[in-house]
């Protein structure tokens, strides 16, 4: 995971130098539970066919939160994915299918870039 979290801060820095802008000062970690691209367009038609600001993002991402024996995935297990980058079983927070906690990426970022995160 150690390895994943790097080649993820690694490429994030690299688009910010290629781009002009500064390194981050702070990272924050935004989960919206059960929105996904249907969810963020049905946005724009409830706001009379304007763009969702989220929308207009720079960086977009999208990623398969099935949680580590099923497609059927609960919001722990889904939200642990996107935060640890491990799969969990339902009903899991963070956490292997043992019960040992598994590091998120925010504290990750924090230790290891010292920046403030949320």
């Amino acid at each position: 995971m150690k390895k994943n979290l790097f080649i993820l801060s690694f490429i994030f820095l690299i688009f910010s130098y290629l781009y002009g802008q500064k390194a981050p000062k702070n990272v924050i970690l935004l989960i919206g539970d059960g929105m996904g691209p249907v969810q963020v367009e049905a946005l724009s038609y409830l706001k009379s066919g304007k763009p969702a600001v989220m929308t207009q993002f720079p960086y977009h991402g999208i990623s398969n939160t099935n949680n580590l024996r099923d497609s059927i995935t609960d919001s722990a297990a889904g939200g642990s994915a996107l935060s640890t980058g491990k799969k969990t079983l339902n009903g899991h927070v963070a956490t292997d299918e043992n019960g040992h906690p598994n590091e998120n990426i925010v504290e990750w970022v924090s230790r290891e870039n010292n920046m403030g995160t949320g």
